[in-house]
């Protein structure tokens, strides 16, 4: 209020319409003042980044990536050299940010600077006064776009903390079913959030940058509308790996797909600036720029830079935590200036407020410091003391360019920090990479930090966060091999002289992979635990813990996590098993209720073993090592210790288990754990062993089914009276001496029936497995019928690289490998036809059949149908493909009636839905034979005769209920006969109607039972009639469109019927692509010479190269796959060449899948066909895509114009070398 007009208003002799105008002018002056107050509180943007270096910006010095709005961001603000975040990882940098204090305060660093999981019931205090609501209660609109990443949980959430709109994921981007490295993963799904709600689930990561953008852009839009002030605090979710960049900005950059990230972050920044300056309301915006952290260095080129700083993300070392900070406030900060200024994202809290005209809030300690004083060119910054927490602990602080360093650790990976006594010194200005450690010589300086870190110390009151919990068990995962192996050679090292080499042991954590639990801390390996599981009795070993972290609970967790995930697998028997002497350990699980049942001497090589019995009763009470059956049958032998088992009682022990190792074998999930009987001092002994019963992995001996000598012609299962089985530690003990000079190549058995020892070898453990007769007695069978085996000899197919020779490993082919953000196994999704591969037999219209195959018996009967479903699967697990696809008649003979073939199938199906169970291979796609049956001689949908047409609708409707049962993702209707020979005997709009009612039938019958697969048509000219009505591509889209189908069904392209009906794969697959119908593709090729389906395997790298270049250019096949619809030739009789012709197709794909990624991210395809096509992209092009033009309006723009412009060269002859390039 002025003070005249307190004066006027103190004037009681006035009159009273005079008071009465005052007063009104009064209420004006005040609300004129309000207004003009909030006209100053200026917008506020922060632009927060995730793992982003200092040297990642080209104003920062990056020679090759490419960041023009950042840059000039940089020339009309202010860019600050030395600007901090308050920890090196994410969910604590994020806290301060938002709250202005060091993350301890808050409770959110955790246990060695720990981030927050997707399972974390954890997050912000409700307490802490986040910046959002401070700013809202002055006056401000709130939103949040992006990474949140401080409680996924929705009184965590953004708009829980004073955001009114949130749009992004609640934690990093490697925390749903894609890890790091960019390969699927177990786990929750990423979601997508709006407000509270889920509204995507893994979303395509390609495009969340831009996505982010235009939320953030509407955001703006909204509220400039409005005339109150906003706040948008924008946390990309990227660059944290895994890195995704969308097709608009891929292969753009020079440093690659990091590149490309950053590129699109800058876009992103710029469209913002942009839109501010649209909306003429950058004059009073102030954005600011910066990172959570620095850049995740043991990601090689998947991360970025710190320039000429020394560490990164997860160090205290300047380029774990030191990133670039860009000031812009066109109106308000001065232009082109670069400042010394120390910095951090604590100082943006107090900063904002500061701008927006509130007060700090009370009752809290607020670390940052108001910057606007330096913003506004009024001071070149004070010192102060800023220091570097990891975690709870305080690594490192710094006061005025000085540093000191009390402890260092390198970043992710290292087990332990490394303690400095006494603490290391640098001038950061003289030394800004920490190369010089100068404390020797500057002790005064040294002493003067350490004492202003002491009362920091002291004044510092560590937070809770809310709802904490410390560590995160989860299953073991491929990045934490290396380091998961180094702490068991670290902490078991009396296991060393027997255990397997390091290759092997990642091998077996992979195999292990839901059975090995890991706890971690900060993203970091800290403890592990392993059980077991054999349908029957769980187990765990291998519980070990970082020493510095012990004392905590964190072996108390792990336990209790191993415990619940055996009660869940329906274990209801536990032992706890502890190798070697380590009386500590052993007490440790007697103070957590373990009792010490038995400790087992196993000879000089093998430490002792002593086995706990549970603490817990997970069903009934706990019971024993030995169960009651086996001490009733030994009584003598489980009273001694060690114990003693002759010949005699091995046989008897066998005998009374061989009902649990068979159970064990067959158990769903767990079929590969088998029982060994480990024994030594066979000769010490005099013919005695010393025995201990246990449960090993199915990778650590060599499989039953190998061991052929134990089984009788017909595959049942012996109990040898009397065979002993000893593993030996080291393989070639004691060989030369038995007359042992070598060995098979494989993992193969053999015994005959004399007394003289036998061995068996596996490869894979190189180990070796000694088999004792006892006696020449006749084995005898038991009942168990094992299935057929057809490749024996045969081992899983690995990827073994490009410079592999054998003809029985992929050279290209790595499911795992990731190319443009999918694995090889998504993008190619590889099935094996049922009818080639398991029912060829080599004939063709000019000889009879070839093929004598094991398990194609005479008599085409259930069962062997049943046996040839063992042989397929055994086929399909060992080539590792993760779809098959089938005829009905292909896998279950037709019978006499219709009933009789459903029954038939029926029969079939549920041992398919057992072996799909059993492998985890899925159906791509089912169809019916409607072609080989005289019923079908003149078409099924298009025969003249009705009958024909109602037998194959019941036998659709039983192929497409047989698909649904077995999660079949696909129907295929496949033509078959559907054409003519002549017209003179045909009625082709007749024939075509009824094709078209037979398909809306069958998808009106799929949508009755809750099908949900896509439906797929062939296009399948000449064969066998001569005029197919599904002749090509064009043809069967026509068909569709023509009869109201093209919602419903798209096309499984073949290559081979491409060639037939006169075009290429890549033309048919791109005009099914470009019109929207691509579905799946049937993978062969034919030979041009004989001008018939002959179905050859496709080894053409030019051929598959362009298939999946267009497959990738429309954005993938799935739900549809690449099926092999080839057949060997008729001369390659040998099962094995089964496998080299899948080995080869697989691999040409697999090369034309990296073939077609390297020409798509080089780009110059692409950029070549842009420019061909670029009339199209403005002026009247433009316009006549839009639809803007007619006729009349282009004959006035051609007179106007005179004539079209010139032509261009098409430069197929260059573009046909630059494809040749990468052949």
């Amino acid at each position: 209020m002025s003070s005249d007009l307190h004066i006027r208003l103190q004037h009681r002799s006035a009159a009273y319409a005079t008071i009465l105008v005052v007063l009104a002018t009064f209420v004006f002056a005040s609300t004129t003042s309000q207004a003009a107050e909030k006209a100053k509180q200026p917008n506020i943007i922060i632009i927060f980044a995730d793992d982003f270096g200092y040297g990642d910006i080209g104003c920062y010095g990056h020679p090759t990536i490419a960041t023009p709005r950042f840059d000039r961001m940089a020339q009309e603000g202010m860019r600050f050299t030395q600007f901090y975040s308050a920890a090196p990882v994410c969910t604590p940098s994020r806290a301060a940010l938002l709250t202005g204090r060091y993350p301890l305060r808050s409770g959110m660093a955790g246990v060695k600077g720990r981030v927050l999981f997707a399972n974390s019931e954890t997050g912000i205090p409700a307490d802490e006064r986040v910046l959002a609501e401070e700013l809202a209660a002055a006056g401000y609109q709130t939103a949040c776009v992006g990474k949140w990443h401080l409680g996924h949980l929705p009184e965590f959430l953004p708009t829980s903390n004073g955001f009114d709109q949130y749009f992004g994921i609640p934690y990093s981007n490697d925390m749903g079913q894609i890890n790091g490295r960019g390969k699927a993963k177990k786990g929750i799904p990423l979601p997508l959030i709006q407000g509270t709600e889920t509204v995507e689930t893994e979303p395509d990561q390609r495009f969340l940058t831009e996505r982010y953008t235009d939320e953030a852009v509407k955001f703006i839009t909204d509220s400039a509308a409005s005339d109150k002030p906003f706040f948008l605090y924008l946390p990309h979710s990227m660059p944290h790996v895994p890195l995704f960049a969308s097709d608009r900005f891929a292969g753009n950059s020079a440093r690659g797909l990091y590149g490309d990230v950053i590129e699109t972050i800058d876009w992103s920044t710029g469209k913002i600036l942009d839109t501010l300056a649209e909306l003429g309301i950058d004059q009073s915006t102030f954005v600011f720029f910066t990172s959570d952290n620095g850049p995740w260095l043991t990601y090689n080129l998947h991360g970025g830079s710190a320039g000429l700083l020394r560490g990164g993300k997860g160090s205290t070392w300047e380029g774990g935590m030191r990133e670039p900070g860009i000031a812009w406030w066109p109106s308000q900060i001065p232009a082109g200036v670069t400042t010394q200024a120390v910095g951090s994202t604590m100082d943006l809290y107090t900063t904002c407020l500061s701008m927006a005209g509130a007060e700090l809030p009370s009752g809290r300690t607020i670390d940052g410091v108001d910057l606007t004083p330096v913003l506004f060119g009024k001071s070149d910054g004070e010192e102060r003391l800023f220091c570097y927490y990891r975690g709870p602990d305080l690594f490192a602080a710094r006061y005025g360019p000085w540093k000191v360093h009390f402890k260092t650790q390198s970043g992710y990976g290292q087990l332990r920090p490394e303690e400095h006594d006494p603490p290391l010194l640098y001038h950061l200005e003289h030394d800004p990479s920490e190369q010089f450690d100068v404390a020797e010589d500057n002790p005064e300086v040294l002493a003067s930090i350490i004492e202003r870190v002491e009362q920091h110390r002291q004044e510092m009151k560590p937070g809770t966060r809310t709802g904490m919990s410390e560590l995160i068990v989860r299953p073991i995962e491929p990045e934490d091999f290396d380091v998961v192996i180094a702490m068991w050679e670290k902490y078991f090292p009396h296991r060393r002289d027997y255990s397997k080499p390091a290759a092997d042991l990642r091998r077996k954590l992979a195999h292990e992979d839901d059975m090995l639990l890991v706890g971690t801390l900060d993203d970091e390996v800290v403890a592990t635990v392993m059980i077991g599981y054999d349908g029957h009795r769980g187990w765990i070993y291998y519980l070990a813990v970082d020493p510095n972290l012990r004392r905590q609970g964190l072996g108390r967790q792990m336990l209790t996590a191993a415990e619940t995930k055996l009660r869940r697998l329906g274990c209801t028997k536990l032992n706890l098993q502890v190798l070697g002497e380590n009386t500590q350990v052993i007490a440790f699980y007697e103070r957590m209720g373990f009792a010490v049942e038995q400790r087992i001497s196993l000879g000089k090589r093998i430490e002792t073993i002593a086995w706990c019995s549970s603490r817990v009763d997970l069903s009934r009470p706990a019971e024993c090592l030995r169960s009651e059956e086996l001490r009733a049958a030994f009584p003598d032998v489980y009273t001694n210790e060690p114990y003693w088992l002759s010949i005699d009682d091995v046989s008897r022990l066998l005998k009374l288990r061989a009902s649990l190792v068979a159970g064990a074998r067959h158990s769903e999930k767990y079929r590969g754990r088998l029982i060994y009987y480990e024994l030594e001092g066979s000769e010490a002994s005099g013919g005695s062993e010393v025995c201990s019963d246990g449960y090993f992995d199915f990778s650590d001996v060599p499989p039953w089914d190998t061991w052929v000598a134990l089984f009788s012609d017909n595959g049942a299962r012996l109990a040898a009276k009397g065979f002993l089985i000893a593993w030996v530690p080291d393989p070639f003990s004691g060989l030369a001496q038995k007359g042992i000079d070598s060995c098979p190549s494989q993992c193969i058995a053999w015994a005959d029936d004399t007394s003289e020892p036998a061995w068996v070898y596996s490869r894979e453990c190189g180990t070796f497995v000694a088999l004792r007769i006892a006696n020449s007695e006749e084995l005898q069978p038991q009942s168990e019928t094992r299935p057929m085996t057809a490749f024996a000899d045969i081992q899983k197919i690995a990827y073994e690289g490009p410079d592999s020779k054998n003809p029985m490993a992929f050279r290209h082919y790595d499911p795992d490998a990731k190319i443009e953000g999918k694995t090889m196994r998504d993008h190619l999704r590889f099935s094996v036809a049922y009818w080639h591969t398991f029912r060829g037999t080599g004939a063709d219209p000019f000889g009879a059949p070839t093929m004598q195959r094991p398990w194609e018996a005479a008599a085409d009967t259930v069962d062997n149908a049943q046996k040839r479903v063992h042989v397929a699967f055994e086929f399909m697990e060992k080539l590792g493909v993760p779809f098959y696809c089938f005829h009905d008649r292909d896998v279950a003979p037709e019978g006499s009636t219709l009933a009789e073939s459903n029954r038939n199938l029926d029969a079939v199906v549920e041992l398919l839905k057992q072996e799909q169970k059993r492998t985890g291979i899925r159906l791509l796609w089912g169809t019916a034979n409607l072609f080989s049956n005289p019923r079908y001689m003149h078409g099924a949908a298009t025969s003249a005769n009705a009958d024909a047409f109602a037998y194959a609708a019941a036998q659709v409707k039983k192929a497409i209920e047989v698909t649904k049962e077995l999660g079949g993702e696909n129907y295929v209707f496949w033509g078959g006969r559907e054409g003519y020979q002549t017209l003179l005997n045909t009625d082709m709009k007749r024939e075509l109607d009824h094709l078209a009612r037979f398909m809306h039938m069958a998808i009106e019958h799929a949508q009755s039972i809750g099908f949900k697969g896509t439906f797929l048509f062939e296009p399948k000219p000449k064969e066998p009639t001569k005029h197919q009505y599904d002749f090509d591509a064009a043809a069967c889209i026509n068909f569709l469109r023509a009869n109201g189908l093209e919602d419903y069904v798209k096309l499984n392209i073949e290559t081979n019927h491409a060639t037939l009906a006169g075009h290429t794969m890549q033309h048919e697959l791109d005009y099914a692509g470009g019109q929207g119908f691509l579905g799946s593709i049937d993978a062969n090729t034919g030979d041009l010479l004989l001008g018939w389906d002959t179905d050859q395997f496709p080894t053409d790298i030019y051929l598959t190269t362009w298939c999946m270049y267009t497959i990738m250019k429309y954005g993938g096949i799935a739900p549809g796959g690449i099926n092999f619809d080839a057949k060997v030739r008729r001369e390659s009789f040998e099962p094995s060449d089964l496998f080299h012709a899948h080995i080869g197709g697989m691999d040409a794909f697999a090369r034309g899948l990296k073939i077609a990624a390297a020409i798509r991210g080089e780009g110059e395809l692409k950029r070549l066909l842009t420019h061909r096509y670029r009339s199209w992209d403005s002026g009247i092009g433009a316009e006549i895509e839009a639809g803007k033009m007619d006729f009349a309006k282009l004959e006035k723009y051609m007179l106007d114009k005179g004539d079209a412009d010139a032509n261009e060269s098409g430069r197929q002859e260059m573009l046909e070398n630059l494809v040749n390039r990468y052949l």
